[in-house]
């Protein structure tokens, strides 16, 4: 089996006549079973081997047997089976040593035991890794008990000969034997198609004769080298030339064979011209690719940008409007409401007509008044960016129940507030313009908002009712075609290229789903305050028989520093003065408020939980440090207690141990001179 003419057909079909390569495939199939030689092959993509049928019964199996390659590791002779099986391992993982010959014994389920000589061959893909292993399986049981009869048996050597001679002319590689002068002395008509050169004229020829004039000179010492160490090189490109001196790119492979009349290489030759244009035409797309990949990334910020520009431009002009509406258009509303006030006075008694439209007129402007106000909030509510995306859907849902008799059950937790004004905003507008959709065709009286903060920091709100329902699929169409405003296409567009998106799930009677998703990593403050102060008011009040325990919380995570407030700030005992999110926070925490005691988880950004308790207790040595992390604890101190905290706890299995930990501080405090 030569390289790269993949693995030989294992039929068992010697029916005569025909012509052409299936002719040839009988000769060839005749001429290994003169051999007693049979072809096998090992797929190592499918884990499947295959044999014909000469090594199904070298190896001892009935015909009816099934051919698996655990069947086959079980022949191999116990004392041969490890240098087989790890001469294969060195195979595949020797990118180059691609061919190779081996003899072992197999034992029959009868106790007798035959010689098997196995050349192998591996393909390898263009990444290196062996994806075929193909073979000639010879028995050689008959051959090393009369080796020295068959080597005088001048009929089997002229047979041979010609199977060789059958093997080279049918080849499709280029084959050729070199001397250790460098002269050829036998080469195929694959040779002469690569070289163009005529067979015969090959013979006799140095084989550099056949390398491209600027690699001559490297080829002759890599032939020496060759000889000199007696084995095989692995296979490797070069440049060759043609008889019209046109070159040609090649891949060969060398195998060393010792004659009777010396070394001989012999070598295997391909041409890669085709493989090569095709390598140059997929790096050629790949650029290609590559630079249209780039060019739709940059499109894409482009558009992102543009989505959050719009977003914000939209916010703007609807501040501009809320406060167009508040600073002008309210207040002179109510300085008309103030003159018609004074003016009746002055008009003396008016008879009841001219009353009565003088007080008709106060009340419109009264209604206009607050037309004004309600609208302007309505276009720009002041929560939303002045306490955050949860108390501004707080605002939402007491204006949904007021103004369409629509109840909102909100569930938004108050960590759930983007970093980003143009995500709180687009996440807000489009959470009232589904509640309005719900108003408009659920026909139900309730809704749910629930908002989840998710590992990658990303906030996802679920607007959902149990009303009528409705085939998202039509929705998304007739949506598509007469887009207007703020509806769900646009939606799922900007959010989309804010990096976030609209999730639908509905059918007919079965209420429906939307699920907002902002972009993630925002749950970091913009200039909006956070839900709860991140410092608490010191208060040194005593709480039940003294002052209560003041505790500085440090941890990256809101939520879990959100979990443990809520869990101290339950009991009277404890008082939660102040929260960081990283230990330079922590270390200027502690100098500001002088905490009682410090929670510190132990890794963070910026700087850690072990080097902030070691700087912490440097400089305030009566401050108790407690070490919290996910990791267990083992029977040694953990390195942020030797750094002095005064213990460690592994966050949710230890909860009431820190707790019970927290409630003797104040005790060993008043114990301290």
């Amino acid at each position: 089996m030569s390289a790269g003419s993949g693995p030989l057909p294992l039929r068992d079909d010697d029916s005569p006549g025909g012509s052409g390569p299936l002719d040839s495939e009988r000769r060839l199939r005749r001429a290994l079973r003169a051999l007693s030689a049979g072809v096998c092959n090992w797929n190592l993509r499918t884990r499947e081997g295959s044999w014909d049928d000469v090594v199904h019964a070298l190896l001892g199996f009935r015909p009816d047997e099934p051919r698996s390659g655990d069947a086959w590791v079980e022949r191999i002779h116990p004392d041969d089976r490890a240098d087989v099986l790890a001469r294969i391992d060195h195979v595949l993982a020797t990118p180059g040593d691609d061919e190779w010959a081996m003899e072992f014994r197999v034992v029959h389920p009868d106790g007798s035991i035959r010689w098997v000589q196995a050349i192998e061959r591996a393909e390898r893909d263009e990444a290196g890794q062996v994806v075929l292993i193909s073979g000639i399986n010879v028995d050689m049981t008959e051959r090393r008990r009369t080796d020295e009869a068959l080597r005088h048996s001048r009929a089997q050597s002229r047979e041979s000969a010609a199977t060789v001679r059958l093997l080279l002319e049918t080849a499709p590689q280029g084959i050729l034997t070199v001397d250790e002068q460098g002269l050829i002395e036998s080469a195929n008509s694959a040779c002469a198609r690569i070289f163009g050169w005529p067979a015969a004229a090959l013979i006799g020829r140095p084989v550099e004769d056949l390398i491209a004039p600027a690699d001559r000179g490297a080829h002759e010492e890599h032939r020496v080298r060759f000889f000199a160490a007696g084995a095989g090189l692995p296979q490797r490109p070069m440049r060759g030339q043609r008889q019209d001196g046109s070159a040609v790119p090649l891949e060969v492979t060398i195998n060393h064979v010792a004659t009777a009349q010396g070394q001989r290489a012999v070598a295997f030759v391909a041409d890669i011209s085709a493989r090569q244009a095709a390598d140059e035409a997929l790096k050629r797309s790949h650029a290609a690719l590559q630079e249209r990949t780039q060019e739709l990334e940059r499109r894409t910020a482009q558009l992102s940008r543009l989505a959050a520009d719009l977003t914000l431009a939209e916010q703007r002009a609807r501040e501009q409007l809320a406060r167009t509406l508040h600073d002008d258009l309210q207040q002179l509303l109510y300085s008309t409401r103030l003159r018609l006030e004074r003016l009746g006075p002055r008009l003396g008694v008016l008879a009841a007509p001219e009353a009565a439209l003088l007080e008709g007129a106060c009340h419109e402007l009264d209604a206009a008044i607050a037309a004004a106000r309600s609208f302007a909030v309505e276009l720009f509510p002041r929560s939303l960016h002045e306490h955050g995306l949860p108390a501004a859907l707080a605002w939402l849902a007491g204006w949904m129940r007021e103004k369409y008799g629509l109840t909102v059950h909100l569930s938004v937790p108050a960590a759930a507030n983007p970093s980003r004004k143009d995500v709180r905003t687009l996440l807000f507008e489009s959470v009232r313009e589904l509640l309005f959709n719900i108003v408009k065709h659920a026909g139900v009286t309730e809704a749910f908002v629930t908002g989840t903060v998710v590992g990658d920091g990303s906030l996802q709100l679920d607007v959902s009712d149990h009303g009528v329902g409705f085939d998202t699929a039509a929705v998304l169409r007739a949506a598509s075609a007469s887009q207007s405003g703020l509806g769900l296409v646009s939606i799922q567009e900007r959010l989309a290229l804010l990096g976030g998106g609209l999730d639908i799930e509905s059918a007919p009677a079965r209420g429906a789903r939307f699920r907002l998703v902002g972009p993630p990593a925002m749950l970091a403050h913009d200039g909006v305050p956070p839900p709860a102060a991140a410092v608490a008011a010191v208060d040194d009040r005593p709480g039940g028989g003294g002052r209560p325990l003041r505790i500085l919380l440090v941890d990256d995570h809101v939520i879990v520093r959100q979990g443990l407030r809520d869990i101290l700030s339950e009991r009277p005992e404890f008082q939660v003065v102040g929260e960081a999110a990283d230990g330079l926070q922590a270390v200027v925490l502690a100098a500001e408020l002088q905490p009682d005691a410090v929670v510190m988880d132990v890794s963070m950004p910026v700087l850690d939980g072990v080097e902030a308790t070691r700087l912490i207790r440097a400089q305030f040595p009566d401050v108790e440090v407690f070490g919290l992390s996910t990791q267990e604890r083992t029977d040694d101190l953990h390195a942020i207690e030797r750094a002095g905290a005064a213990g460690y706890f592994t966050k949710g299995a230890d909860a009431e141990s820190l707790i019970e930990r927290l409630r003797r501080v104040p005790e060993r405090r008043v114990t301290r001179p």
